[in-house]
């Protein structure tokens, strides 16, 4: 319940559930990491001051062979990005979560082909929202579920 206040706006939101074991599923997979939980800070103090070094060297190597546009190809900055993405509190470890993190520029973006086994509709999703969800979920062949939360009964 309380992942569904926090994720999905407050049951008004949508879930889309996917097979990770899916072989159709790969760019999905690719991209998909277990949340990390700590409860220190991560110091990447280390990892910023050598990708600073590599770029200033290798500004000044392009330069010296006389080009006009530096490239830099240095994917340590990309993978400390999706490390940080992937950290958070240990309180918030009973989530479970898993986040896939693809940068925008990566290939299919801004859309990944993916197979969903379902789609979830919070409680309060807008009757409007539901229906162009009811559409999709036909389209894709997936089953939609509305949840709703039992007011009779004192338990999840």
């Amino acid at each position: 319940m309380s992942m569904w206040a926090h994720y999905e706006n407050n049951h008004q939101g949508f879930c889309v559930v996917y097979n990770m074991k899916e072989v159709n599923n790969n760019e999905l997979i690719a991209c998909t990491l277990p949340i990390q939980y700590t409860d220190r800070r991560i110091d990447i103090t280390d990892i910023m001051e050598k990708h600073i070094d590599y770029v200033l060297k290798e500004e000044h190597r392009q330069l010296s062979l006389g080009r006009k546009r530096i490239i830099i190809d240095d994917s340590r900055i990309v993978y400390t990005t999706v490390l940080l993405q992937n950290i958070k509190q240990s309180n918030w470890q009973y989530e479970k979560e898993f986040k896939c993190s693809a940068g925008r520029a990566s290939i299919g973006m801004p859309s990944m082909k993916a197979i969903s086994v379902e789609i979830c509709v919070g409680e309060k999703c807008s009757s409007l929202n539901v229906e162009r969800l009811c559409n999709i979920a036909s389209d894709l062949g997936a089953p939609l579920f509305k949840l709703e939360f039992k007011r009779i009964n004192n338990s999840y």
